[in-house]
Order: C-alpha cells, then sequence, then structure tokens
C-alpha cells in the first residue's frame, strides 16, 4: 500500500472563477500549456498504466485463485486508486464528457447508495455485468472504482482467494478494463491537437470556452480551489477510522483503508500541478511570497499525512488522531484560502460561476 502513498498526476474540477477584464500577463498561455504536458497528460498516462497492471491482476486471481493473488490484487488498486486520486483534480475538458467522472468514482454524497447497489447486483450475479460492453451502458454506480472497491473489500470479498468468488472476480475483471477503456479515452482526448487541449490554450471571441487569456488563467487556477474544496469534505467529520458505517464506507476509499492515502496523492498533485505549471512565475514581486507559501504548506500537508499513514500498524490514540486530522484540515484551509483569495487576487482573477459553467 505504500507504493501507492505519494503517486502524483493530474488536474480537476471545472473551472470556477471569473476572469476581469484587465490584461493577461504574457506568460499565461505558457502556464497553461506546461500544465497540460507536464501535468495532465502524464498524469492520465500514469493512470492508465495502473488501471493495466491492476486488470492483469485481477485476471490472474480468476485463474488461479489465492490468498497472494488476493493480495496482489489489493496491492495493484491501492496503486490506482492514488494514480487517479491525483490526476482527479482536474475536472474540466474530457474528463466531464459523456459522464466520465460518474463512471470512474461516484460522488461523496451518491456513495453510500452507490455501494448498495454495487452489493445487491453481486448478490443477484447478473451476468451481464461481466461483459465490458454491457458494463459501460450500465448504471455509472455499478462501473467505476468505487463498484471495484466493494468487490475487493466488502462483505465477501473473501471469497475472491477461493473458487466461490468466480462471478465476482470477473464482474471486478469488467470493471477494471472499463476504467482503463476510460482512462485511454481521456488521455486520447487531451492528445488530440483539435481537442480541448486547443480550446484552452488558444482563447478568443471565437472560442467556445475561453475569450481572452485570462479568462484560461482563471480556469487553470479554479482547479486548485475547487480541488481544495473537495479535500475538505475527505476526511470524516466525526474523525473515526474511515468514517464507516453498516459496513459501508462512508468517506472516499474509505472501505479499502486508502481515504488518506487518496488525500495524499490528492494534495501532491496539486503540489505537481502547481510547481510544473510554474503558474506562481506570473506573480509580481511584491506577490511572490504567496507561491513560497503555498510551497511551504503543500509539503506540511505531505509529511503530515505521510506521518499518519505510517502510524497504521500502531494508530494512535483517538485524541492523537483528532489532533492530527485537525492540523491537516486546517492545512487544507490555508491553501485554500492561498488559492481562492490571495494567489487569484494576485493574478487578478475573482471567485465566481462564469468559468465554472464554461469549464
Amino acid at each position: 500500500m505504500l507504493k501507492a502513498l505519494f503517486l502524483t498526476a493530474a488536474l480537476l474540477a471545472p473551472a470556477t472563477l471569473q476572469a476581469k477584464a484587465a490584461k493577461s500577463p504574457p506568460d499565461a498561455g505558457k502556464v497553461v500549456s506546461r500544465a497540460v504536458d507536464k501535468f495532465i497528460r502524464p498524469g492520465y498516462a500514469r493512470f492508465h498504466g495502473d488501471m493495466a497492471m491492476l486488470k492483469t491482476a485481477i485476471d490472474d486471481l480468476c485463474t488461479t485463485p489465492g490468498p497472494s493473488a488476493f493480495a496482489e490484487v489489493r496491492e495493484d488498486f491501492a496503486a490506482a486508486v492514488a494514480s487517479w486520486s491525483a490526476i482527479g483534480i482536474i475536472r474540466i475538458g474530457p474528463i466531464a464528457e459523456r459522464d466520465r467522472l460518474a463512471r470512474i468514482v461516484s460522488s461523496p454524497r451518491s456513495q453510500v447508495s452507490a455501494t448498495g447497489e454495487v452489493k445487491m447486483a453481486i448478490a443477484h450475479g447478473d451476468k451481464a455485468l461481466t461483459d465490458v460492453k454491457t458494463l459501460a451502458a450500465s448504471n455509472p454506480a455499478l462501473q467505476g472504482l468505487t463498484a471495484l472497491e466493494y468487490v475487493l473489500y466488502g462483505e465477501g470479498a473473501k471469497d475472491l482467494r477461493g473458487s466461490g468468488g468466480s462471478f465476482r472476480c470477473h464482474y471486478g475483471a469488467a470493471i477494471a478494463e472499463n476504467v482503463q477503456t476510460i482512462a485511454v479515452n481521456v488521455q486520447e482526448a487531451w492528445d488530440d491537437p483539435k481537442g480541448f487541449h486547443a480550446i484552452w490554450t488558444s482563447p478568443g471571441p471565437q472560442n467556445p470556452i475561453y475569450r481572452d487569456r485570462k479568462e484560461m488563467l482563471a480556469g487553470l487556477v479554479a482547479q486548485f480551489s475547487e480541488a481544495l474544496r473537495l479535500a475538505q469534505d475527505t476526511l470524516p467529520a466525526d474523525q473515526s477510522a474511515d468514517g464507516k458505517a453498516d459496513g459501508v464506507s462512508a468517506v472516499p476509499f474509505g472501505l479499502s483503508h486508502n481515504t488518506l492515502q487518496s488525500l495524499a496523492a490528492e494534495l501532491d498533485g496539486m503540489r505537481l500541478l502547481f510547481e510544473s505549471s510554474k503558474v506562481g512565475a506570473l506573480l509580481k514581486p511584491g506577490d511572490r511570497w504567496i507561491a513560497d507559501t503555498i510551497s511551504f504548506e503543500f509539503r506540511n500537508a505531505h509529511d503530515a499525512l505521510a506521518a499518519l499513514i505510517s502510524s497504521g500498524e500502531k494508530p494512535p490514540a483517538a485524541a492523537e488522531r483528532r489532533k492530527a486530522i485537525d492540523h491537516i484540515n486546517g492545512i487544507i484551509g490555508r491553501l485554500s484560502d492561498l488559492f481562492t483569495a490571495k494567489l487569484a487576487r494576485a493574478l487578478d482573477v475573482v471567485a465566481g460561476t462564469a468559468a465554472l459553467e464554461r469549464g
């Protein structure tokens, strides 16, 4: 599981910033291009690769069930969760089309109900769900990483170690192939020279989304703001182990105990996006402290989460854990303020709904 700890690579959420009318900094286009070339494209390549490894591991498990094969599948699942969590911070462009995001992971609000549907599907043993084409056309709740988590960790998952888990295993293999296909499609769409990459980096009056370079830059800053907003809801409100209720996790990847690893990958993904795009270089000399402080807080978040995750075999007392989680939430809150208020203001973009709708 530790090998998946801080995999990074991706960009997320629909744009949530509205640009003001002032002239754009001259390097804004290069910043967005670097975000795509150095973060989004490599991130989806990594996610695609991890899903391919997971699919192979599940196929091996279905062919030769056993404890070691089962453990390998779970380890590869953790790696795929980490690579998705990193790239999943980008929610504009191809991932926002054809219901792809919902087909990869259920939203926090729908996670419990989605898991219930997967549980029912397994109980009914509908063999149609083992066919990837049929699965891809089914309810999104049945075909993504959230569904696969229940297959591998939910009630009855240990049947996968023996012959009694045949249907469950082949259903899991279909899910893995389906998610791998979505990852490939998104990766190819970002590589398309006439696709969303061209739209995002070529603003103008005829552009259907970005009218000028300020709106283009606002779309990038929005990815951080939205990702941090979602991250603030990641850790369980009651600060219990993984926010489980009735055997079903109420937080992202809590059933597999990958919640903290997923959050760590998200924050590391944001750090990588911030550093690789060099958006901080657009700041005026008097505002460069904002970029320095953002980098400092990302390091704080990495260290705090690494310490909490590494204590897994010797979990801290409830009070100590609560203090650690409060500390992490505090860092996320400060990062949110740095991006949404201070960085946005310094770059002359302001929070609003127009860019979200455009993205």
